[in-house]
């Protein structure tokens, strides 16, 4: 649906034609490990082979050692258009393509304007982001069948385990006939790219103009502070001590890890007195029987299980009773809502970022950090390496103290003492985000779509009580003083005036439209609540289900639809 007067993205058709792509891929080994990232895998990354074609015509692959004059005439002839803005070359998740080019050859810089990565087409189509898995769903055909062995003997070598010593890539020379098989499979993989391609439709130049702004802020980077991020992660390593001490001072020595998250079920299980509480952990109730004398027996044992969602759940349950019901907060509810809390923090990679900052940065940056089209089919971005996407959103109020206490090399059991009581992994994941700096003079930038998921649901219904949900952005958009969307879903489903509706209140109703929107129900509902923090009732959560859908019939019939 297009808004009056206004123009399609693209028009019918390729934006590139045949005749205007290249295709490459590079084969190298390295010392440094691929996961590390791009960057610091250059740092000691050899090419081994370039495969290429140039439109629709045949695949091939040049074998290392490799000059810019060596390469076919037609090669440089191509490079050339490029150069002028009459082609581009084509890769599979180009800048690592790119970068081998620009950091290892003698060949002329190619810019990242002048490079489209097909991965980002593939994955828009909705297909995986591996090239293999991408041509088998595609039709484009597979990769070569031994190419993993290929890949071990030439590029990769493989680690040192207790049996065997670690074996280095191997010599071409040595293994010719496994060699001209790997000329081979570097040329179908072109070949593959190229059908992957052709199989999808293709992006519009303005989602390639995008593409490339993101490569430019990868190649720029994220600067961070190396001082803070060395002490953080010496910090998160004595913490998994510092955390199954406590855990097993919480459970009388039942519990000595925070890994052991099947004891953790079964012992918080036992120990809550909340039936509710104990029913989130439940994946699969106790089934009994009665025996020939009447006796109960079990006949299959209860199945427990604390996922992140269930531990979410179970925190927002015991913080509520703590708070509105305190007569009814054992002892034993607030040793299993601190064990929880640990579990949560504790069992998280977040303070892992710490590491790979460390391990990936180049210099004093984080390069190559953002995935353009990395969601499939959204078109989101996506973060590799240190998930930039994905860190903690609150702040320490105490954020300067527990930073400084870091860099005077405090111990654990001061950290600890910083501020509150929050357990020492959600201090440092709270403090990720200010690992992240600016360089001087410059300032970090960010926006946001402002509610998005409520915008975007009744432009897609395109109906008459769509139209008046769009009439209320407007008017807040137009005077921000006047109450937003959230507000008047508050109101809605509480049943309140407008002006009685708090800031609590509001949240329900922003809880409210995000579960909701798009059919979620009351488990969605109580799901988004416990992310936010807050415990719904199953008849409160019913109740504002049912008010919501009562109050927007238009969703309603769009889903239906």
């Amino acid at each position: 649906m297009l808004a009056p007067g206004s123009k399609p993205l693209r028009e019918p058709g390729a934006t590139f034609a045949p005749d205007q792509i290249g295709w490459f891929d590079w084969e190298t080994k390295s010392e440094v490990d691929i996961s590390d990232g791009t960057f610091r895998y250059m740092e000691s990354a050899s090419p081994l082979i370039l495969a290429i074609a140039i439109g629709d015509g045949p695949a091939f692959a040049l074998p290392w050692p490799l000059t810019w004059r060596s390469l076919p005439p037609e090669i440089r002839a191509f490079h050339k258009r490029v150069q002028a803005g009459e082609a581009v070359w084509a890769a599979w998740n180009a800048i690592f393509d790119r970068e081998v080019w620009n950091q290892l050859t003698d060949f002329p810089e190619l810019d990242p304007e002048n490079v489209i990565d097909v991965m980002a087409q593939a994955v828009a189509a909705g297909l995986p982001g591996q090239l293999d898995g991408a041509g088998m769903y595609s039709g484009a055909g597979r990769k070569t069948a031994d190419s993993k062995k290929l890949i071990t003997l030439f590029c990769t070598g493989t680690k040192a385990t207790k049996r065997e010593p670690a074996v280095p890539p191997a010599n071409p020379q040595d293994h010719p006939v496994e060699w001209a098989r790997f000329l081979e499979y570097a040329a179908n993989d072109v070949e593959v790219m190229r059908d992957v391609f052709n199989l999808t439709m293709q992006l519009p130049i303005e989602d390639w103009e995008e593409y490339w702004v993101s490569e430019r802020i990868n190649l720029r980077g994220i600067r961070f502070d190396r001082g803070l991020a060395t002490k953080a992660a010496a910090m998160a390593v004595v913490d998994k001590d510092i955390a199954a001490e406590e855990i097993a001072g919480l459970t009388d020595g039942e519990i000595n890890r925070v890994t052991e998250v099947q004891r953790m079920a079964k012992w918080v299980h036992r120990v809550v007195a909340n039936p509710k509480a104990r029913e989130i952990i439940e994946k699969r109730g106790e089934e009994t029987d009665t025996d020939e004398n009447g006796e109960i027996i079990v006949t299959k044992a209860a199945k427990f299980s604390l996922t992140r969602r269930r531990i979410s759940l179970l925190i927002a349950l015991l913080d509520t009773m703590r708070t509105e019901t305190p007569d009814k907060f054992t002892e034993m509810d607030a040793k299993a809502l601190r064990l929880l809390t640990i579990r949560q923090y504790g069992g998280s990679t977040t303070p892992y970022k710490f590491t790979r900052m460390l391990e990936t940065c180049y210099g004093d940056e984080l390069l190559g950090m953002f995935v353009f089209n990395g969601a499939p089919q959204t078109g989101r971005f996506s973060s590799r390496i240190v998930q930039l996407h994905n860190l903690m959103r609150d702040a320490l109020p105490y954020e300067m103290d527990a930073i400084d206490a870091l860099l005077d090399d405090c111990d654990a059991v001061t950290f600890a003492e910083v501020g509150d009581d929050t357990p020492i992994s959600r201090k440092l994941s709270m403090l990720i985000r200010p690992t992240l700096v600016p360089e001087d003079g410059n300032a970090f930038v960010w926006g946001d779509f402002e509610q998005i998921e409520a915008r975007v649901l009744p432009w897609l219904a395109d109906s008459p009580g769509g139209e008046k949900r769009l009439d209320i952005f407007r008017e807040v958009d137009a005077d921000p003083s006047l109450p937003d969307l959230y507000t008047r879903s508050a109101a809605d489903i509480s049943g309140l005036p407008i002006e009685e509706v708090t800031k609590p209140i509001r949240q329900r109703g922003k809880v409210t439209e995000l579960a909701c929107g798009f059919g979620g129900g009351v488990n969605a509902l109580q799901n988004m609540a416990a992310n936010y923090g807050m415990r719904l009732e199953d008849s409160l959560a019913k109740l504002s289900v049912d008010n919501w859908r009562a109050a927007n019939p238009w969703a309603y019939d769009f889903w239906q639809g």
